[in-house]
């Protein structure tokens, strides 16, 4: 499966897998970086995955391959239990404006809130509790986990996952000091992001005041972000 090189009891039965730390008997780790190797010389796993040039002294089986933490990975996903997935449909409490656009097999958890002219592309699931804005455009195969809040006419690419709590389009708290008071200056722009970005929890990301504020690529904070 890894293209790997087994230095140990072939007959050896591997159950479960785990860090270098909490791993026990019968569970498989890997081994990819210097600073843990304290951890190694403690581990009670019976194999670990370690890279081709691999020299240390121990006694445990080792699975030589090219990149440990891939190889990890791909024995995890083996081991652990199926994804969760989603039935296609409206849940009967989620409130859908007739207006709205739904592609093939997009699936809206119980509470959810779309609103008038939206659109969201096939596959995408919009988790319980979340609020869609209206005229937002949102692509096929998004993840959008429960309590998300995508304001008014943002625009979401394909294969976006966006993490509880977190609020895209959100205004940008812009004022102007007129007649010696602060005065209100409307943000009129979008919030427009890319495909395949991952966006964490409680994350918020502004509207742009004029045009649209852009974000291709990961973003994970706790606070407000200006982009």
């Amino acid at each position: 499966m890894c293209d790997g090189e087994l230095v140990g009891d072939p007959a050896l039965k591997i159950t479960g897998a785990a860090s270098l730390a909490e791993a026990t008997d019968g569970e498989i780790t890997f081994f990819a970086n210097r600073k843990y190797v304290g951890a190694l010389r403690k581990t009670r796993a019976s194999a670990i995955f370690v890279a081709r040039d691999f020299a240390e002294p121990i006694t445990v089986a080792q699975i030589r391959v090219s990149n440990p933490t891939k190889a990890f990975e791909q024995v995890v996903l083996k081991l652990a239990p199926k994804p969760i997935t989603f039935a296609a449909g409206v849940h009967s409490s989620a409130i859908v404006d007739p207006s709205v656009q739904l592609g093939e097999g997009v699936s809206i958890q119980p509470y959810a809130v779309i609103e008038a002219g939206a659109r969201i592309g096939d596959g995408t699931v919009v988790g319980a509790g979340a609020y869609i804005g209206h005229e937002t455009v949102i692509g096929p195969a998004c993840l959008i986990y429960p309590r998300v809040t995508i304001r008014e006419r943002a625009r979401i690419g394909s294969g976006v996952i966006i993490h509880s709590g977190a609020v895209i389009g959100a205004d940008g708290f812009g004022f102007e000091v007129v007649d010696g008071r602060q005065e209100k200056i409307q943000q009129l722009g979008i919030v427009q992001i890319d495909e395949d970005v991952e966006i964490g929890a409680n994350t918020t990301i502004d509207r742009a005041r004029f045009g649209k504020r852009e974000q291709r690529s990961t973003i994970s904070c706790r606070s407000r972000t200006t982009l």
